[in-house]
């Protein structure tokens, strides 16, 4: 007993009643132990209440750090037959690991992590006081005996159901247990790296459309780690075809709730977060043709582009204002465009709506992409604000312009259907008056033919007095063939009728071009024919977005705050139809 009192003395623990402290240790090691064969008889078990499982799911978190040998034998079934070589978690690793002393407060590194440690060491500030009790050896070959029953390992080695909600209620513990809740190092937490990989390895092997609840609600308490989102949303899009819309919608949900879930945490986008990847996966989306896809994406661009740095907002900006913009601006889908003009307006406008520096793009440009002088982190990123804000002036002046032209054509176009219908109406006044001449109902003089001509186009204007386009009323009566020529028609496409070659229809078709002078480029371009139908139905849909946004920002005071992050933008949803198939009840995981 004293050396005992002595080796607790050199420890730095000084026990008044070592004694009675042992019998305490070893009735609750006794207690854990029951409890854990309990709790492990119940796990293989395929009926189990809610409650029952939600316990069970607690005490295994906490078995985990409490009973060692139990987590040695968690781990080994976990690794064994799997292949764990998951190529993503590299980016985990190459990841800069944040030092222990900002943890912790501590003045050295190596004792900030001996103190994290401890928090979790049992074997180390618990059961080496009891292992050369009686009593204490005697539960140590019980527990031997209730850790070789397989069934339990069997179940969880499946990495199914009862291995994510475990895994969940181990993350969540670990996390509650810590005072300090920033720069976690996670790296140090006995098998962390195990189950974690052991998750990829689910993400990775299973159907993105079959993933269950308790799946998704383990992939956003493991963001407590934030480096996590990146190989979690790598997995994703590489094993999402472009082609398989459904996929596809459903890896843009995840991503979406995974950015949620660390705006929750307070957590920023790691270091080590890899762009170029992510919004490759975006453009490619974006550039496909399936409207409900290309909605989602710029719904998470819409919902989360506060979270990327300057220099990534900026390359965005490039490409959505670029060669991307009258397609999503002037899609044939009212989702795209509707998404698009948020984007626009509550997004690109409001964090972008004053000018800091230049309004000078050439410079502008010349200085962010050539000028590797400049460092200072504040000027470029007002100078960025300023480029950006100067794009979004320079499209809409382009689709003002195009939307005036448009409306010139579309008055144009009544014109001609007019026309149109009195180049009709004046062939079929021949027709008739030439049957009559050859029935010798008429005499065939032009005069009389002239004369009924201007009578007819008479009584066209008389009965469309408010029709624009007809010709000034006149005495001197031409003939019919001048009839094209005097009212200077625009290009006109003729139907002839069967039999006949005089047309009997008119179908009109408006040849002019929309074409702009392109700043960026430096050279004059088109507006492709295919969005032109779209310019004035979408630039109406746009200034209800801006009065929408001037009422949000009425309301909120959103003005006082650039990002929105105090002020929620408006929700946007995009409902996903499902075909028949896609409606079947998923495969559920056994408990």
């Amino acid at each position: 007993m004293e050396s005992a009192n002595k080796t607790t003395i050199k420890s730095g623990i000084d026990f008044a009643n070592f004694k009675q402290k042992i019998i305490v240790s070893v009735s609750y090691q006794n207690f854990l132990y029951k409890t854990l064969e309990r709790v492990l008889e119940k796990l293989s078990h395929k009926g189990v209440e809610e409650s029952e499982r939600n316990f069970i799911e607690h005490f295994l978190a906490l078995a985990y750090f409490r009973v060692p040998e139990f987590r040695e034998r968690l781990l080994a079934c976990l690794t064994k037959g799997a292949d764990l070589n998951i190529e993503e978690w590299k980016l985990v690793e190459q990841a800069k690991e944040v030092t222990a002393s900002r943890f912790t407060g501590s003045s050295t590194p190596s004792s900030g992590r001996t103190n994290f440690l401890s928090l979790f060491d049992w074997d180390k500030e618990f059961y080496q006081y009891i292992k050369n009790d009686k009593k204490g050896i005697e539960h140590q070959t019980k527990l031997m005996q209730i850790l070789s029953n397989e069934d339990w390992s069997k179940r969880l080695a499946k990495r199914g159901l009862a291995y994510f909600y475990f895994l969940k209620e181990w993350s969540d513990h670990v996390y509650k247990t810590l005072v300090f809740k920033d720069h976690i190092p996670w790296q140090d937490i006995p098998g962390y790296r195990t189950l974690v990989l052991c998750f990829l390895y689910a993400l990775k092997n299973r159907d993105i459309r079959h993933f269950p609840e308790a799946m998704i609600s383990v992939s956003t308490s493991l963001l407590h780690n934030e480096r996590l989102f990146n190989p979690f949303f790598t997995i994703i899009f590489k094993k999402t075809s472009l082609y398989d819309s459904v996929n596809v919608c459903r890896a843009l949900e995840l991503v979406s709730l995974w950015f949620k879930t660390l705006e929750r945490y307070s957590r920023k986008l790691p270091n080590s977060f890899d762009y170029a990847f992510f919004f490759k996966g975006i453009f490619l989306i974006l550039e496909s043709e399936h409207a409900i896809c290309i909605s989602q994406a710029l719904i998470v661009i819409y919902n989360h582009l506060h979270f990327f740095p300057d220099d990534v907002k900026k390359e965005f900006a490039e490409y959505f204002f670029g060669k991307m913009f009258f397609k999503l601006f002037l899609h044939w889908s009212h989702n795209v465009r509707y998404v698009c003009h948020y984007l626009l307006v509550y997004r690109f406008h409001h964090m972008h709506r004053e000018n800091k520096i230049s309004n000078d793009r050439d410079f502008l440009t010349n200085e962010l992409n050539f000028n590797s002088v400049l460092q200072e982190d504040k000027k470029r990123k007002l100078m960025i604000n300023d480029f950006i804000r100067l794009e979004i002036h320079r499209v809409l002046d382009i689709l003002s312009s195009a939307k005036q032209k448009c409306e010139e054509l579309v008055d144009q176009n009544q014109t001609i259907l007019l026309m149109g219908k009195t180049i009709k109406s004046k062939y079929l006044l021949k027709k008739a008056i030439l049957e009559k001449v050859k029935n010798g109902d008429l005499d065939a003089s032009f005069s009389n033919f002239s004369v009924l001509n201007s009578s007819a186009m008479e009584n066209v204007r008389l009965n469309n007095p408010q029709e624009p386009g007809l010709p000034p009323p006149s005495n001197n009566h031409r003939g019919s063939d001048d009839l094209s020529s005097r009212m200077r028609l625009p290009s006109v496409e003729y139907e002839k009728s069967e039999g006949e070659s005089n047309p009997t229809k008119v179908k009109h078709r408006i040849t002019r071009k929309l074409i702009y002078f392109d700043a960026k480029e430096n050279k004059f371009t088109e507006i492709p024919k295919e969005y032109h139908p779209y310019i004035l139905i979408a630039w109406k849909e746009y200034l209800a977005a801006r009065e929408s946004y001037e009422r949000w920002c009425g309301q909120a005071n959103a003005f006082d705050d650039r990002n929105s992050e105090l002020n929620p933008l408006p929700e946007l949803i995009v409902r996903v139809p499902l075909d028949d198939s896609e409606t079947n009840t998923l495969p559920n995981d056994e408990w």
